[in-house]
């Protein structure tokens, strides 16, 4: 079956490279066989791909209703790229380090519990009121005139 290739105007990258942490993976990547390729892949905006990213997880929100694994995961998500967008790496230590400079205990709380296994229960409603909230701080924050035009 051949895909049909996406209009220029739909925004879902399947590669790591092309999405919110391209950044990341451009600086921390190691080439295992074949080229370099890094020169070759295009850089997207902030503009670009953050509008979709927080589209997809707060549509994450009804699609994983009741799915408390699939809830943590997304609010681990979330708290994890509230901190790169603060500037830290996605070193996990680096990411609490910028959760404690932002200040935000729940994210603190939600983050560690994502990477212990998700051990700590949270109830889904918690975790759902702090994806959408979080998601309107990164918009409000983010998806500024000054801040739309920065590559990531």
């Amino acid at each position: 079956m051949a895909l049909k290739p996406k209009r220029s105007s739909q925004v879902g990258y399947p590669y790591k490279f092309l999405t919110i942490y391209q950044t990341d993976f451009r600086e921390n990547h190691v080439v295992i066989l074949g080229n370099e390729v890094v020169e070759y892949l295009p850089e997207y905006s902030l503009e670009d791909l953050l509008p979709a990213r927080l589209n997809g997880v707060l549509n994450g929100l009804e699609k994983f209703k009741g799915n408390l694994k699939m809830m943590h995961i997304q609010a681990g998500e979330v708290a994890r790229l509230m901190a790169y967008l603060n500037g830290s790496s996605l070193r996990k230590d680096d990411v609490v380090r910028t959760l404690e400079q932002i200040g935000d205990k729940d994210a603190i709380k939600i983050y560690r519990a994502y990477l212990n296994g998700r051990k700590i229960p949270f109830p889904e409603e918690f975790l759902r009121e702090f994806i959408t909230k979080r998601v309107e701080w990164i918009k409000e924050k983010f998806l500024t005139s000054s801040a739309g035009s920065r590559t990531i």
